[in-house]
């Protein structure tokens, strides 16, 4: 079965309830970015991906949240106050 990878990002997130619960653990993580790396070890693995078992996918997609970094987020510039003398 071809299934392209946003086909298969949706189909995980057909499970509104456990997708609702990766959300809130993984906030600080890539969900997309790590779905597609899982999806690409998922092709790889002929047997696992032929079998079609969505359970499965959601089960390796946990385990790479779990292990994944979190997201990289752009550097927050803080400024100083500025005090203004009164005389």
């Amino acid at each position: 079965m071809k299934l392209t990878f946003e086909q298969f990002y949706t189909e995980l997130q057909k499970n509104e309830p456990w997708f609702d619960q990766m959300k809130l653990r993984y906030f600080r993580k890539d969900l997309k970015d790590v779905a597609n790396q899982c999806y690409i070890f998922l092709l790889a693995s002929e047997q696992r991906w032929k079998a079609q078992d969505f359970q499965d996918f959601r089960k390796c997609y946990q385990s790479f949240l779990s292990k994944s970094p979190d997201k990289v987020s752009a550097p927050v510039l803080q400024q100083e106050e500025v005090k203004q003398e009164t005389h």
